[in-house]
């Protein structure tokens, strides 16, 4: 009875009102939602490699890899107090089945072949909520919440080779279509255009639940007259690590406190930099070589990881208006190696006897390597920390042709070429090893200032290239049988770099 007569008190007092207060309350109530944001997100993320299991044959390797897929989201949040905040999330996500196969077909027309296998599909639609807290300094804020999906559709029917494929049949291979999933992360809110905000969130979407599954087969076209086939299954977990950016949809926006900027004041001298030149080494380990052979378990053919030098000149020069940015020129030279280790059992070798041999293939010349890109210094205590991108050009400078040879056992005193080798071939510029590998290399370097002008950088180096600057050929035989090999090696590097130089 109380409440009752308490609501019919507020609503006569609200007809009674003047239109004046009527005015100020409807304000007053639509002043709330000003502390509550809409956004629309897009986002691309990785997903856990399919598990398969059945990945190998002699003439078929299977490696499952990451999937990557993508989601788009609508969010609202809502901000109690200056440091929590309130989100509900909602949406279509998917999710990706990646798999990389080799074939190795052991004739010397066709030696091996790859192809990349990638399925982003199973759209699910995607409801979740959570709270976000400040930190570091109201600079980002720290996200956790619980969020399901709910899959439409299983959209993978089959993915069929010769030698390996899998299948989805809904009515047996059905899963629960409902997941939850535990969502942390992390947001950095920015402006992204005049009034328009946003924010970058790196998350990760973590459930023990399956999205999809199904059968699986392995083939081996090679054993005799007829084909062997191996089934199994596989299936897809359902969790997620991706980054979303996210851009306002709300008028009347709630702006990130005002933070001092970021731009460090660096003293470098006290009048400005015009150049800096130097002089480079680079100590790294190349890509190892690729031998592609078929998998027979009575030998193996592989390479081993080595470390080999470069040099060169650099020239650096600031831009007039901002310091702190820089152009910067690379010129190097190194020579090319790689490795080759040989194993075979007892029974293979024509002589009966154990092989297990290294060779080092060291005369393949040597490549000139040009890099143009920009770098930015920072301030890190006392010291300078610069940061260099920049996109690569290597030009291998010989016509190669190497010989590839490992003796029997029992030829320990045999000069290449060798009269009866268990592996023999050839690395050669004419089977189509590239002229130019374009790529893109990070530089992260220490700055230590010296006497005068002079200067010491200390830092590492990683290098990502497109081609194949090796490529050779061979065989491994024995009284009775003849493999077909070929062996690839790219041009990418993880190593230190070292410059010493002068600024003026």
């Amino acid at each position: 009875m109380k409440f009752n007569s308490t609501i019919k008190l507020a609503w006569l007092s609200i007809k009674r009102a003047s239109p004046f207060c009527l005015l100020v309350w409807l304000i007053l109530v639509d002043q709330q939602p000003i502390i509550a944001q809409k956004y629309f997100g897009i986002g691309f993320h990785l997903t856990p490699p399919v598990f398969l299991e059945n990945t190998k044959n002699p003439y078929v390797i299977v490696r499952p890899q990451i999937g990557l897929a993508y989601s788009i989201t609508f969010k609202k949040e809502w901000m109690p107090s200056k440091k929590k905040q309130w989100y509900a999330e909602a949406g279509l996500t998917t999710q990706g089945l990646r798999y990389h196969q080799t074939n190795y077909f052991g004739d010397s027309l066709t030696i091996w072949s790859t192809s990349n296998n990638l399925h982003a599909g199973y759209p699910s639609i995607l409801f979740g909520f959570g709270q976000s807290v400040k930190v570091f300094k109201s600079k980002g804020r720290l996200s956790l919440g619980l969020e399901g999906t709910l899959c439409i559709v299983q959209d993978l029917g089959a993915i069929e080779s010769a030698s390996f494929g899998i299948t989805n049949t809904p009515m047996t291979d059905i899963t629960f279509p409902a997941n939850i999933r535990l969502n942390v992360g992390y947001s950095y809110d920015f402006q992204i255009y005049k009034s328009i905000m946003g924010h970058l969130q790196l998350y990760a979407a973590l459930s023990p639940q399956k999205i999809t599954n199904g059968r699986q087969y392995i083939r081996n076209l090679h054993g005799g007259g007829s084909a062997t086939t191996i089934e199994g299954t596989y299936h897809v977990n359902n969790s997620e690590l991706g980054l979303k950016l996210f851009a306002s949809l709300s008028k009347r926006q709630v702006k990130p406190p005002l933070k001092e900027s970021t731009t460090p004041n660096i003293t470098f001298s006290k009048k400005m930099t015009k150049y800096r030149i130097s002089i480079n080494s680079q100590y790294f380990r190349p890509s190892p070589a690729i031998y592609h052979i078929p998998q027979i378990d009575s030998f193996s053919v592989k390479s081993r990881e080595i470390a080999i030098p470069q040099i060169g000149f650099s020239l650096e020069i600031p831009f007039r208006n901002h310091n702190l940015w820089s152009s910067i020129v690379h010129l190097g030279i190194g020579y090319r190696a790689a490795t080759l280790v040989f194993k075979s059992v007892s029974n293979f070798a024509s002589d009966g006897f154990p092989v297990a041999r290294e060779i080092g293939v060291n005369n393949l010349g040597i490549y000139g390597i040009c890099n143009l890109g920009i770098s930015r210094r920072h301030s890190l205590k006392r010291q300078v920390l610069s940061q260099s991108l920049t996109y690569s050009m290597v030009i291998p400078l010989h016509k190669e042709s190497e010989y590839l040879g490992i003796p029997l056992s029992g030829s320990d005193f045999q000069f290449p070429p060798y009269t009866d080798p268990v592996l023999e071939g050839r690395v050669d510029y004419k089977y189509g090893r590239k002229s130019l590998l374009f790529g893109v290399e990070y530089n992260p370097e220490m700055f230590f200032n010296l006497r005068s002008n002079f200067f010491l950088a200390i830092g590492l180096v990683g290098n990502y290239s497109f081609g194949w600057i090796t490529h050779g050929r061979f065989e491994v035989s024995n009284n009775t049988s003849t493999y077909h090999g070929e062996m690839v090696q790219n041009f990418s590097k993880l190593g230190i770099s070292i410059r010493i130089g002068l600024e003026k």
